[in-house]
């Protein structure tokens, strides 16, 4: 559906990049939609985010002691994240679904016109 509407609705782009392009916008909003995290766990999530990017640029720089201590650190709040959940009643994330609806507000909002298939 995806490709098909690209070509149709958005011929000033080039298959298959826009239609990718088109599925990743339309997952990115599916998954806004169906996010019901916690601040908490939402908070936890961004200071791992921030960790594993500490570490990389450590273990780009050949600083392997400064790895080891955001691995450590890493562990902990994935610990963390695992005690929320599992306080919160959180099993595993959402399965997040993108439905042609997604697909056709995008294209609207890229298109600059209602949708119409």
């Amino acid at each position: 559906m995806a490709a098909n509407s690209a070509s149709r609705y958005l011929s000033h782009l080039v298959l298959p990049g826009k239609a990718l392009e088109l599925i990743d916008a339309a997952g990115a909003r599916a998954k806004l939609r169906q996010s019901t995290q916690s601040p908490e766990v939402a908070e936890i999530e961004k200071r791992i985010r921030f960790i594993v990017h500490k570490r990389d640029a450590s273990i780009a720089n050949h600083e392997f002691e400064k790895a080891r201590f955001y691995s450590e650190e890493e562990r902990k709040e994935r610990e963390n994240l695992r005690v929320l959940q599992k306080n919160a009643g959180i099993v595993e994330p959402p399965v997040v679904v993108v439905a042609p609806q997604e697909i056709e507000e995008v294209i609207a909002r890229w298109g600059e016109y209602p949708f119409r298939a």
